[in-house]
């Protein structure tokens, strides 16, 4: 615990020095008026499914950690688990939170920007995104089969990351885009 206390003073404290230094600097405020055009935009809706799936992973990773691994089913496997291991597994939950949080937040800031090409690439990372997760996740959904682990998300998981994934690939792949080097 003390090397992750250490860390988190250590990221705060430099999270503080870098928005003093912005402050001093006179930089803009974030304004996030624009992000309620977001969906109006071209490619807004299915950078939004993106976002809502993730804040659907997100916010319960930050907030409820534990309950979420019971959500899916994986209390008894870690049933055996010492305490440390635990408390690890549970700092591991709330980081990934804390990223799919990050990423939503991301994603809006750029696609608010107005600007068709940059929303392209935004949809374009994200749905690299979904495809590695839906890779992941089917990896893992095999992996349950071959242990008999009766995961209860798994078909919800599945169709949702194949729901997200479909959408965003059919609209970037339908849009009249070339990128340039």
């Amino acid at each position: 615990q003390g090397g992750m206390l250490f860390n988190i003073a250590l990221f705060g404290g430099m999270a503080y020095l870098m928005y003093t230094g912005w402050v001093d600097a006179g930089s803009a405020k974030p304004d996030f008026s624009a992000v309620k055009d977001v969906p109006n935009s071209k490619f807004g809706k299915p950078i939004l499914a993106g976002v809502a799936l993730l804040s659907f992973y997100g916010i319960p990773c930050v907030l409820a950690g534990d309950a979420f691994i019971e959500w899916f089913g994986r209390g008894d496997q870690m049933a055996g688990f010492t305490p440390p291991v635990l408390f690890m597994l549970s700092w591991m939950f709330f980081s990934i939170g804390v990223q799919c949080l990050f990423s939503v937040a991301l994603q809006l800031a750029l696609a608010s920007m107005g600007n068709d090409e940059v929303s392209y690439k935004v949809l374009r990372a994200s749905a690299f995104i979904w495809m590695y997760a839906f890779g992941s996740s089917s990896k893992d959904h095999i992996i349950d089969l071959l242990e008999s682990f009766d995961d209860p998300m798994r078909v919800f998981q599945f169709v949702t990351n194949f729901a997200v994934l479909f959408y965003q690939l059919n609209t970037m792949a339908a849009a009249p885009y070339t990128l340039k080097k």
